[in-house]
């Protein structure tokens, strides 16, 4: 009788979210085909309630909240970053979860007398803590405490997952929801692709213009096409890398990993972000060809390598005409005038911002900066109009933000994990570094390079992808015990 009640379990819960993803997806369909203006009538007032019902009915089916909200935001990677009213206050999914999980924390702290870990890893404490005085010296002290309880409740994610790893099979549910949300996201790409329609809820398809020629670039569940891409890039690498170093995930993991990286390979191509994808691709053949201890996945690679390479050379022609007027092969054929926009767009802002690099002008303040230089931006963006909120750049959104205590924090964290990650790669070539270690290391160096570009963790799924990794980094000692 007991068996049959966990089948129903499992059976409940893949229903739950079917109608999960099946909810979002129709909303967004609604708000397209029905309203003209997503402004007008928001995506959030036809998918919301759906959203929070399929959640509060998920977290009710189980015995343990935590465990279930826990579960719950690992399940619905894929639309964490939908936005929750009031908008100005910028929450998404992702922090409400959170916040449900922030307080459940406090009751068990408090109430039950439960101990958790609050200092995991040094390294991310230090960083976190470094960001602390900007809040109090910026120009905003109330948007930028808003602000720092979001990067709260991100680290409040992170000792959540760090504690989850010790536990028994833990490693192998994360990477078969991140498997799944690979493959989600992907689909929602290749829908985009079929029919035009973005699934973000924010805008429809994201239509960029270069010199003459039109260049595609879609999304899915990303408004943003280069954050859909580096969040495949980052899964993707991680995901190879375990194939690669044999981590044991059993037969129908390995599977589901199999084909989430076949899918999302394809979209990464069709997110169009040059960045994501030079990197992902890069790293992801280097552990490929110097991190591989899979000897199947060697012996296939002596047969598709030349066969590629034949393919290249006897249809060489064809192969790149096509590809020049493709998407792809016209942003790739930018790539030296890109570099050289965002190169002045840098220097600009350093000018601009060289009076408050000691202080910072406060988490989340830096639209609110430029509106405050030019009043002119103000009046732009209460008639729709679009002002940037960072500075084409993650570390340089650090240092104004943060000041010169946040980029300290950052170095600090920064050197601190590249020293673990030499050591990592220097103990593989002689077999006694962990391969999950190794996977999430190129996970990570994936997710710094592509962060020079974007401040890409304003969305809460490259936030999260990234937490993940590091959790798993950081945890070393807890692998053998999550994957037994």
């Amino acid at each position: 009788m007991k068996n049959n009640n966990i089948l129903v379990d499992i059976g409940t819960n893949k229903f739950v979210l079917l109608c999960l993803m099946a909810g979002v997806a129709l909303g967004n369909l609604l708000v397209i085909n029905f309203f003209t203006s997503f402004g007008a009538f928001s995506y959030l007032k036809v998918t919301i309630l759906l959203l929070l019902l399929c959640c509060g009915f998920f977290i009710a089916l189980r015995p343990n909240v935590f465990v279930t909200t826990r579960t719950l935001l690992l399940i619905i990677i894929p639309v964490l970053g939908v936005a929750i009213p009031p908008k100005r206050l910028g929450f998404s999914a992702f922090d409400i979860i959170l916040i449900a999980i922030l307080l459940m924390l406090l009751h068990d702290l408090f109430w039950r007398k439960k101990t958790i870990k609050l200092i995991p890893d040094k390294l991310a404490f230090v960083f976190f803590i470094s960001v602390l005085p900007a809040v109090f010296l910026g120009i905003s002290p109330i948007d930028s405490a808003v602000s720092f309880f979001k990067i709260l409740l991100c680290y409040v994610f992170f000792i959540t997952i760090h504690a989850y790893l010790s536990e028994k099979d833990a490693f192998v549910n994360i990477v078969k929801y991140l498997a799944v949300a690979l493959t989600l996201v992907s689909l929602a790409i290749f829908f985009e692709r079929v029919t035009g329609i973005n699934l973000s809820g924010a805008s429809k398809n994201l239509n960029a213009f270069v010199e003459g020629a039109n260049v595609y670039r879609y999304g899915g569940f990303f408004q943003d096409p280069q954050k859909a891409g580096q969040f495949l890039a980052v899964g993707g690498t991680f995901l190879i890398l375990l194939i690669c170093q044999n981590v044991p995930l059993g037969r129908k993991i390995t599977r589901l990993v199999k084909f989430s990286l076949l899918v999302s390979c394809a979209a990464l191509l069709l997110t169009v972000s040059k960045n994501s994808i030079l990197s992902g691709f890069f790293f992801s053949l280097i552990g490929i060809f110097f991190f591989n201890r899979n000897n199947q996945l060697k012996k296939k690679l002596l047969f598709i390598v030349p066969l590629v390479l034949f393919v290249l050379v006897a249809f060489s022609g064809k192969i790149t005409s096509n590809f020049f007027a493709s998407s792809l092969g016209a942003r790739m054929l930018r790539i030296e005038q890109s570099a050289n926009i965002r190169l002045n767009l840098w220097r600009d802002n350093l000018n601009l911002f060289k009076a408050h690099t000691v202080k910072g002008i406060g988490p989340g303040n830096y639209q609110e900066f430029l509106m405050r230089t030019d009043p002119n931006l103000r009046a732009k963006k209460a008639v729709g109009g679009y002002v940037p909120g960072q500075p084409e750049s993650g570390y340089l959104k650090i240092l104004f933000e943060t000041g010169i205590l946040g980029l300290v924090g950052l170095i600090i964290f920064f050197l601190g994990n590249a020293a673990k990650m030499m050591r990592c790669f220097l103990y593989s070539f002689h077999g006694k570094s962990s391969g999950i270690v190794v996977s999430a290391s190129f996970a990570m160096i994936v997710f710094a390079l592509c962060y020079i570009t974007l401040f890409t963790t304003s969305d809460s799924r490259n936030a999260v992808i990234f937490i993940i990794m590091y959790a798993v980094f950081s945890n070393a000692k807890c692998q053998k015990k999550s994957i037994s």
